[in-house]
């Protein structure tokens, strides 16, 4: 039975100490990562997490990610993923903490706790109309997974709910599962060493968002909050590409999270007693297997 709520900021500091575990495990094993999205916004503008965000998304390319859904190890947290999670049905994987339980409002609960989002990167064709049909094609599965996932709301107009009803109805023949199959198998598509674009297909990511593959491998530290994290070091022009002037804080309201969920201590003596983990451990950046990245820290 769920015990305490977390409030917003136990939520970051959970989240917080669960990618300080994955930076170790990716730095001693030669896992590349870099931060992406809102996290990559709010290392660069606030040094940290967005004031009124609450979640932290990494990239980790498509090889690598193989490896680091198949070994990631703690003694708290579990990397869940269609592979290797019966219950589970993103096409992505969440780094999960076992003392903590996450409700979403949504029909399909795999068992979540306060997690860390990490997706997988990959290949895109070089031509740019089949990259462009490519990418309309992943969106198309995220939304179809979006739609099983919904659940009716007395909110929403009764056209909008029918329309829901139908698409669900369509739907249903098609298990949770076998449409995050098909969803990895269409990203999956393009290797990811061969291609010079690269993106986020798994939950599709459109065509404004590939990078080139070389971005991705040129990376540096940069500060956020009490730690440091991988970015990469051309981050300034990623985020312009994607949010034009983002040192411009947006209108006030617009600075609210978008994410519909509630979290709990399973044992509130977790709250009481929580440990910080250390910062650094052997092996990490800078060890023998560190994938030879710059050292360079972002002033």
């Amino acid at each position: 039975m769920a015990g305490t709520p977390l409030t917003v900021e136990d939520i970051k500091k959970e989240e917080l100490n669960i990618m300080k575990s994955v930076h170790r495990f990716c730095a001693d094993n030669g896992i590349r990562y870099v931060l992406i999205a809102g996290t990559l916004l709010g290392a660069a503008r606030h040094k940290g997490f967005i004031p009124w965000d609450d979640d932290i998304d990494i990239a980790i390319p498509r090889p690598d990610y193989d490896r680091f859904i198949a070994t990631y190890r703690d003694d708290r947290y579990i990397a869940k993923s269609m592979e290797h999670s019966d219950d589970y049905v993103f096409t992505f994987c969440k780094v999960t903490d076992t003392k903590t339980e996450l409700i979403e409002n949504k029909t399909h609960r795999s068992k979540l706790g306060v997690n860390v989002d990490v997706f997988p990167l990959d290949g895109i064709p070089a031509d740019k109309e089949a990259a462009e049909r490519h990418a309309r094609r992943a969106v198309l599965w995220r939304d179809l997974i979006m739609l099983k996932q919904m659940k009716f709301r007395k909110g929403r107009s009764l056209k909008k709910n029918g329309i829901l009803a139908l698409s669900k109805a369509t739907l249903a023949p098609i298990s949770y599962r076998r449409l995050t199959e098909l969803a990895i198998k269409h990203a999956r598509k393009y290797p990811y060493d061969a291609s010079g674009l690269v993106g986020n297909l798994s939950w599709g990511v459109g065509a404004p968002d590939f990078v080139d593959r070389i971005q991705i491998s040129d990376r540096i530290l940069a500060p956020f909050e009490d730690a440091e994290f991988y970015i990469p070091r051309n981050y300034d022009k990623i985020l312009r590409d994607r949010y034009g002037d983002y040192m411009q804080f947006p209108p006030v309201e617009q600075r609210v999270t978008h994410h519909g969920f509630t979290a709990y201590y399973l044992d509130d003596k977790n709250r009481e007693d929580r440990q910080e983990r250390p910062e650094t451990a052997p092996g990490g950046p800078g060890s023998r297997n560190d994938p030879g990245v710059s050292e360079e820290r972002r002033q």
